[in-house]
């Protein structure tokens, strides 16, 4: 920056857990904190599951109000650029979970991506505008970006490993100290959760999870302190939540894809039955998130319909 440039993008990448949130917004708003002209703005688009929904929410950022769904993707990025226009010469957009609008089957990451690094009216103001890019994958290779994006990006990237063993204890030691008093988790089984957890998954936020389950199934079965026992028995149920949720982040076609191909099979004839008790119960759970998200739009001859 103090050679009149900042990088148009920024990738930070990694496992989830790891850190890159946390991270990047410190050093990002520290070093804010001590120039006059950069402005950072945080933006999480974990819940957007359309292009217009991620733009929409950045317009609400920058300026504290919502785009119509009448005026498209034209109008919220013009909001945003007529926005950014009364910001400090530089300003650094720390987008958070960026990976999440490929769900949108309508449109094309890549045209939400080059309206936002080189947009028409973003080129008119002059507006220096930085794109860092959170993500749990490579953009590149998970949003299958086209060449015009991928030649306005820089090569500015940040990957966040796993965390190790003792990267992993330093992170979560302090709260685990603050979590469990008098005893109530040994040494040695805490030595062995964080080993599991670092070899597993190098998660902070699972690897607490794993301990505060841990903690609640002693405490369901009245033992004096967590054993190792309660640490094997969670460690599953971590995984298995983990799976979840990841199956209900899915977009709506892609789990029913994945449901109908998950059948059960009856183990006295050895054919192929109703998706099991635990599919059932995703696919219900998934028709609920979707029948919420839902919304009524205007078909091309006036008709109104409903689209996931």
């Amino acid at each position: 920056m103090t050679e009149g440039y900042l990088p148009p993008t920024v990738t930070i990448h990694g496992p989830p857990g790891t850190g890159k949130t946390v991270t990047t917004r410190r050093v990002c708003q520290e070093f804010a904190a001590r120039h006059d002209d950069v402005a950072v703005e945080y933006v999480n688009l974990k819940e957007c599951r359309s292009l217009f929904s991620a733009a929409r929410e950045i317009h609400l950022e920058l300026t504290g109000e919502t785009v119509g769904a009448y005026e498209g993707l034209d109008g919220a990025f013009a909001g945003i650029w007529a926005a950014l226009d009364e910001y400090p010469e530089w300003t650094v957009l720390l987008l958070d979970e960026i990976d999440h609008i490929k769900q949108d089957a309508n449109y094309d990451p890549s045209e939400f991506l080059y309206r936002l690094l080189r947009g028409e009216g973003k080129l008119k103001r002059d507006i220096q505008l930085s794109a860092w890019l959170i993500s749990n994958e490579l953009l590149e290779v998970d949003l299958r970006l086209d060449s015009r994006v991928e030649s306005a990006m820089s090569d500015e990237a940040v990957f966040f490993g796993p965390y190790q063993h003792s990267d992993l204890e330093r992170v979560v030691g302090p709260q685990l100290d603050a979590a469990f008093r008098d005893e109530t988790l040994p040494a040695a089984v805490r030595e062995y959760g964080i080993s599991e957890a670092a070899r597993r998954w190098g998660d902070a936020r699972k690897t607490l999870r794993l301990f505060r389950r841990a903690g609640e199934a002693a405490t369901e079965r009245e033992l004096p302190a967590v054993t190792r026992e309660c640490i094997d028995a969670n460690l599953e149920a971590t995984d298995a939540e983990d799976v979840k949720q990841k199956l209900l982040n899915l977009p709506f076609n892609h789990f029913m894809v994945i449901a109908s191909t998950t059948l059960g099979k009856d183990e006295d004839t050895g054919r192929f039955t109703n998706p099991s008790p635990r599919i059932r119960l995703l696919c219900e759970c998934r028709v609920m998130i979707s029948r919420k998200m839902s919304t009524c739009r205007t078909g091309r001859f006036g008709r109104s319909f409903v689209t996931c």
